[in-house]
C-alpha cells in the first residue's frame, strides 16, 4: 500500500511552464521533522509501505531533507520506500543527500532537467546549468540508486538544434529512464 504526503509547499522558482508558484504561493512552507516522522510512523503502522512524497520542492532546503532522511533512517522500519514522483531540484543535492535518501529507502531519484539546449531553459526561465546534470545523475547512481529525468519537447522557440542537444545530454546522463512530455499549455 502507499500513500503521498506533502512535508513542503511553495515554489520560488520562476519556471515559465508551470504553476505551482501561483498554486502554492512563493513562499516554501515546511512541516516539523517531528509532524513528518509522526505522519510516516501512523502510515507504516496502518500499513503503508511505500510513501510518495509529492512536494514540488522536497530538496530546497537540503539541511529539511537530510534531516527528514535521518528522522526516517533513526525509525529503522523494515520495507518502508519512499519516492518523489514531482522530482527533485538538482541544483539543491549533493552526494550526502543522495546517501541519505538510500539509506531511508528511496530506490530512485527523479529529476527534471526539462531540456539540455541553454536557449530553451533560458526561454522557461529554469535557472539551470544544464552542463552539471552528467555529474549530478553519477553521484545518485554511485549512491545505488536509479535516476529518472522530465523533460520537455515543443516549447515555443525550441529548434531542430535544442532538441539535439536534449537528445545530447539524455545520451551523456544514460538515465534509467526518462520522460519526454509535450507541452501543452493550458488557458
Amino acid at each position: 500500500m502507499n500513500a503521498p504526503i506533502w512535508t513542503t509547499r511553495g515554489c520560488p522558482y520562476r519556471c515559465a511552464f508551470c504553476s505551482a508558484g501561483l498554486l502554492n504561493g512563493k513562499l516554501v512552507r515546511k512541516h516539523s521533522i517531528k509532524y513528518t516522522t509522526r505522519l510516516v510512523k501512523h502510515l507504516y503502522k496502518k500499513g503503508i509501505v511505500y510513501i510518495n512524497i509529492i512536494d514540488d520542492n522536497f530538496t530546497y532546503d537540503i539541511k529539511y531533507a537530510k534531516s527528514f532522511c535521518k528522522a526516517i533512517i533513526k525509525l529503522n522500519y523494515k520495507n518502508l520506500h519512499f519516492g518523489t514522483p514531482n522530482g527533485i531540484r538538482i541544483q539543491q543535492s549533493d552526494s550526502e543527500l543522495f546517501n541519505l535518501m538510500k539509506r531511508a529507502g528511496w530506490n530512485d531519484v527523479i529529476i527534471a532537467p526539462e531540456s539540455g539546449s541553454i536557449n530553451v531553459l533560458k526561454r522557461m526561465k529554469k535557472d539551470l546549468d544544464p552542463s552539471i546534470i552528467p555529474e549530478k545523475v553519477k553521484e545518485i547512481k554511485k549512491q545505488g540508486l536509479k535516476v529518472h529525468g522530465f523533460f520537455i519537447i515543443g516549447y515555443p522557440g525550441e529548434t531542430e538544434k535544442d532538441l539535439k542537444e536534449t537528445v545530447k545530454l539524455i545520451r551523456r546522463c544514460n538515465f534509467n529512464f526518462f520522460f519526454l512530455n509535450n507541452l501543452q499549455p493550458l488557458v
